[in-house]
């Protein structure tokens, strides 16, 4: 039984990789060539332009060279394994004489997205053919219907050399249609290749020089980026520095007077709550005629957080209540550095918004 072999040497892989690289490299060159429009001045800096981009993109095919062929030769192995291992389907026999068929051939054969094994049968007494999956599937072709028509027609392929003729006839409608397929077509020779390939395709040595680049240029950013990280953190760090650590006297000393300066009197700080922070209820009442809800709940939150700023106390996001004139919410006073830095970071962040 025949069947093909999928791997490949080495210099196959190499080849092929090249020029798909050459390719690429190509088509880069003429994006910048197709879309450049400058006046002849600056050909000099489209040139380097063109240069600077074509380094990467040569630098980057390179870097993927090795794992994409190690790729391809792994995936043509393990189709190399997969159809050794395929066994044909038994009792096969030709629809027109009934005589067992032998299998001649296989291959892989593309199978709702998925490479199957496909095995080519032969009539040892007519010369009929059929084709079967490993799991006695049996292949049959789309059929093909008329353009004219819509019945479903047959076809057949007649040789003429190095040309196959599809010849598609409706036995409706008589409909004949011919279709010239070539055998061979060999690829037009492309005299610049060579060339491109010396230009674009980096060496061995050019290869290390461009991963070393990366290699340091990563450190660099990486660097870079730790060093923001830390500086930030630092600004964080002098920020908490700069709070005014207040106890709960400090607290109610300090929210009195601000308070009243905004019409609220008779201020009353509840129990502390003792958490990994502290929290504090706290009651108030609106003194001054004729403001409304909205407005005593806004002027009040306006007040403690104009008050707290600059300190390790926040009020806290259940917001105020207001009944009546009496307005009531919760404080949290802040100590662990995790509550402090997060107390730091949100108030920069409104700050800056």
């Amino acid at each position: 039984m025949n069947y093909p072999a999928f791997l490949q040497e080495d210099v196959y892989y190499n080849d092929l990789y090249d020029r798909q690289t050459v390719e690429e490299c190509r088509r880069v060159v003429k994006r910048f060539v197709e879309t450049a429009v400058s006046p002849p001045v600056e050909q000099t800096w489209l040139k380097l332009l063109v240069e600077t981009a074509l380094y990467f993109v040569r630098g980057e095919c390179y870097a993927r060279k090795f794992d994409t062929i190690a790729m391809w030769r792994e995936k043509d192995r393990q189709r190399d394994r997969q159809l050794a291992q395929a066994r044909p389907p038994s009792g096969i026999r030709c629809l027109a004489c009934l005589a067992g068929m032998n299998c001649d051939e296989k291959d892989l054969h593309d199978r709702d997205g998925s490479d199957q094994a496909l095995f080519y049968f032969i009539c040892p007494k007519c010369d009929a053919r059929r084709a079967f999956y490993e799991d006695g599937a049996e292949y049959r072709r789309k059929k093909v219907f008329c353009t004219q028509c819509q019945g479903e027609t047959k076809t057949e392929y007649q040789h003429a050399g190095k040309i196959i003729n599809v010849v598609t006839t409706c036995p409706n409608c008589g409909r004949v249609e011919t279709e010239p397929l070539t055998i061979e077509q060999s690829a037009a020779p492309d005299e610049n290749y060579a060339a491109d390939r010396e230009r674009f395709c980096m060496s061995e040595e050019e290869g290390r020089e461009y991963a070393s680049c990366q290699v340091n240029s990563e450190i660099f950013r990486r660097e870079q980026a730790e060093q923001e990280l830390r500086q930030k953190r630092q600004d964080l760090f002098t920020e908490i520095a700069k709070l005014k650590k207040l106890t709960v006297v400090d607290l109610e000393n300090l929210l009195l007077p601000a308070l009243e300066r905004e019409g609220f009197f008779r201020l009353d700080l509840g129990k502390p709550a003792i958490k990994r922070d502290v929290q504090m209820s706290f009651c108030a009442q609106d003194c001054k005629p004729g403001r409304c809800e909205r407005d005593s709940i806004k002027d009040l939150e306006n007040a403690i957080e104009d008050s707290l700023a600059g300190t390790n106390w926040r009020l806290m996001s259940t917001g105020i209540n207001y009944r009546l004139g009496v307005l009531n919410g919760c404080l949290r006073g802040l100590e662990t550095e995790k509550n402090l830095l997060a107390l730091v970071r949100m108030r920069l962040k409104k700050r800056v918004g």
